[in-house]
Order: structure tokens, then C-alpha cells, then sequence
């Protein structure tokens, strides 16, 4: 692994191993540290309770020194679905860099007295979800969709596959599922499969999703999140 130090265009050499970092294994680049000497990744290992689940870190390597350490953090206290959707934003929010220790800046998380309201997220397909929630939650969206969109009944049909039932919405013409998969705990408003990616299909998407998370934002529906 390399690093090409801007400042003084230098490159360094370093090297990642699990040995370092409590056996975390890392994923992607998600920051730098202020000073430009550390890389910060999402990191990740097999829960030793549950065979079926990870658990995770950010991992911090200093690409001078070939120092490292793990950094880890629950999902459901940083409101994190998967670690692709790792932001700045959210790293702003639950972790910092403290210097209280000798002046080194040293990655840690965040004291909060409240944690944020859940919000949904936005994938890369482009449908809106919601995690992780109670099944309750699937026909109050519906209701949702309903009144922003001023729909009317047969704009909306109820379907079956086995133990699923989305809903298939008809809006300006074009068709979306609104899908809640218990499995997951997860809530799923996507463009259905015959529908091409055009700006009018995320811009209805998006009038969807950032209507509803402006309703979370004010506290909403918060009892319908569970926890991961």
C-alpha cells in the first residue's frame, strides 16, 4: 500500500494487516486524519456470537509510521446501515480527533447526550430505505405516499409473493414497490423493474425520501426503529 504525501511529495509505504487492527479486516477509504499522516478505513470482522452477522470499526494506519489501531462502533448507536453509506457527515457526527493525549490526534467517538433521529437513506440504484424497522411502519409510508403524491385508490395494488406483499404505486405514470422485507427489518421504496433510470424517476424518488426524513428530523416515527 501507497501513499503519495502531497506536503512534501514524498511517497510512503505501509503495511495493513489484521494484526494491527483486533483482526478488522478493511474496506474502503473513508477519511484523513487533519494532519495528512493517517487513513482512516471502514473495517469490519465475524461477530464471535453470531456466525450470521459483522461487526465494525474504522481503522486508523499512519502511512509514516506503520502504526495502526481500531476504532470500533455499534450500528445501531451510529445509525449506520452498511458501511458503504459511511459520509463525512457521519463520521462528523459520532466520531472526533482528540488531542487531550500528549497532542497526537487520536480518533475516538463522540460522547452524545441524545443520539440523532433514524433517517432513510438513498442506494446507488436509487430506491429509498428504510432500516431497521418495524413492519408497522410499511402501510403509515404508504399513507405518506398517498398524501404527497395526491393519489387516489387504484393507483395503488396490493401484491403476494409467498410471505412478501409490496405494494405497486402508480405515480405520474410511472410505477414504484413499496416493499417491507421482515427478514431485513427493512423498508424499500424502488422503481419498479420495467422502469428505466431517468431524472424523473429519482426526482420522484427524492421528493419521497427527503419529504419523509424532514419528517424524522422532527422526531417522527422514531418507535418503529429497532436496532441491529
Amino acid at each position: 500500500n501507497t501513499v503519495l504525501h502531497v506536503p512534501d511529495l514524498k511517497i510512503y509505504s505501509f503495511r495493513k494487516s489484521v494484526d494491527l487492527t483486533d483482526n478488522y479486516y478493511d474496506n474502503n477509504v473513508v477519511a484523513f486524519s487533519a494532519d495528512r499522516q493517517e487513513i482512516v478505513f471502514s473495517g469490519s470482522k465475524q461477530s464471535p456470537e453470531r456466525y450470521d452477522k459483522f461487526i465494525y470499526a474504522l481503522l486508523v494506519y499512519n502511512f509514516m509510521t506503520n502504526e495502526a489501531y481500531a476504532v470500533p462502533f455499534d450500528q445501531t448507536e451510529t445509525r449506520l446501515h452498511r458501511p458503504e453509506y459511511i459520509t463525512s457527515d457521519w463520521l462528523n457526527t459520532y466520531f472526533e480527533w482528540d488531542r487531550s493525549s500528549g497532542g497526537k490526534a487520536v480518533l475516538k467517538k463522540r460522547h452524545l447526550s441524545q443520539l440523532p433521529y433514524w433517517q432513510g437513506e438513498y442506494t446507488k440504484t436509487f430506491s429509498y430505505e428504510l432500516n431497521p424497522v418495524k413492519g408497522e411502519l410499511q402501510p403509515m409510508l404508504l399513507e405518506f405516499v398517498k398524501t404527497l403524491f395526491a393519489l387516489e385508490d387504484p393507483d395503488i395494488e396490493q401484491r403476494s409473493y409467498g410471505d412478501y406483499k409490496p405494494y405497486l404505486v402508480t405515480i405520474e405514470g410511472h410505477q414504484f414497490e413499496l416493499w417491507y422485507m421482515e427478514d431485513l427489518n427493512s423498508i424499500s421504496f424502488s422503481p419498479n423493474f420495467q422502469e428505466k433510470n431517468t431524472e424523473e424517476i429519482r426526482n420522484i424518488t427524492k421528493k419521497l425520501g427527503d419529504a419523509f426524513n424532514e419528517e424524522l428530523r422532527q422526531g417522527k416515527y422514531q418507535d418503529l426503529f429497532t436496532g441491529y
